[in-house]
């Protein structure tokens, strides 16, 4: 990261102490809501960096997220809770050809 924040070294600094992802999670959340953009996207590539060259199966923990959806019951489930995105699209998800 000091590399491409070269002219704030103490923000590299601060952001590379060994953090983990729940951390950097909450710090982007707290600087969106504070409209503070530096720490924002420094905290987004730091995130990034974390996640760099992991396996899908590696990042989902790091997010809380618990499949990507391969199941078809789970499908229909996040369908039918999420039917008015759908009807927006014509009734296709994105992998459906839309």
């Amino acid at each position: 990261i000091r590399d491409i924040v070269r002219p704030a070294t103490w923000y590299a600094d601060f952001i590379t102490v060994d953090v983990d992802c729940d951390f950097l999670l909450e710090m982007v959340r707290a600087a969106n809501f504070l409209c503070l953009q530096p720490l924002l996207q420094l905290a987004v590539l730091a995130i990034s960096i974390h996640i760099n060259g992991k396996s899908p199966e590696e990042i989902r923990p790091m997010f809380g997220i618990g499949n990507d959806l391969n199941d078809p019951e789970e499908k229909d489930r996040v369908r039918a809770e999420n039917e008015w995105v759908f009807r927006a699209r014509g009734g296709r998800m994105r992998n459906d050809g839309g």
